[in-house]
């Protein structure tokens, strides 16, 4: 069985979730890096090291979210920490996005984070250093022109972390939402902003390191992260 503290990373191919994977393997963590692209999960643990496991899955596939967390802990010997990194955006505005992109914006956003906090409970419940990490957005805090969907699935991840940290706060379990503005990653590519004003995703990291490193006697539940100066100006 792994001695090092087992994490299971959603999302980890993109711009945000390799950081977080670097940081969770500079804090000693064995981790089970998760995305839909086979190539760049292996390019990643390559990077990283032997010590983690890649697993292929689309989380917009319901039950291929299902079977995640147990082909994990069934090859990895146990689970102390999830970091829900996965996101797609919503489509545009509300009144106009393709119900297709709505659909899966909620299966991505929520339905798959909230199917795996349920199912890695038991093994969170075993550890004496567990926590789960939502990577959310400020649009579940707050909405904006043209983000409807988006934003509505945002809210919803935010209203699941909350209460997940209100159900297994007993059993000694961090739960904390990270929400951060705008990050200088693809997805904010073509917006008309400056990248270098944006927040970066080594921001993004420094929070998840701060949640996961926060004494035993509390739990940081919401974290919002704004850029420091105004990437639009």
């Amino acid at each position: 069985m792994n001695q090092k503290p087992i994490a299971l990373l959603t999302g980890a191919t993109g711009g945000i979730g390799e950081c977080l994977a670097g940081t969770l393997d500079e804090l000693g963590y064995a981790c089970a890096f998760v995305s839909r692209t086979e190539e760049k999960l292996h390019k990643l643990k390559d990077k990283l090291g032997d010590a983690h496991r890649v697993f292929c899955c689309d989380l917009s596939d319901l039950k291929a979210a299902s079977r995640l967390v147990q082909q994990v802990t069934d090859e990895m010997g146990g689970l102390d920490a999830l970091i829900n990194n996965a996101g797609v955006g919503g489509g545009g505005a509300l009144h106009e996005a393709d119900a297709e992109k709505i659909h899966n914006a909620f299966h991505v956003n929520v339905l798959a984070g909230i199917q795996l906090m349920r199912d890695a409970a038991p093994y969170l419940f075993k550890s004496r250093r567990a926590a789960i990490i939502n990577i959310v957005s400020i649009a579940g805090q707050q909405v904006g022109k043209g983000s409807g969907a988006y934003a509505a699935s945002k809210h919803a991840m935010l209203g699941a972390s909350h209460s997940a940290f209100e159900d297994m706060r007993s059993e000694g379990v961090k739960v904390c939402a990270i929400c951060p503005g705008m990050v200088a990653t693809s997805m904010t590519a073509d917006f008309d902003a400056k990248p270098e004003k944006m927040l970066q995703a080594s921001d993004i990291a420094y929070a998840m390191k701060f949640a996961l490193q926060f004494p035993q006697t509390g739990c940081p539940v919401e974290i919002t992260l704004r850029p420091q100066l105004n990437p639009t100006l």
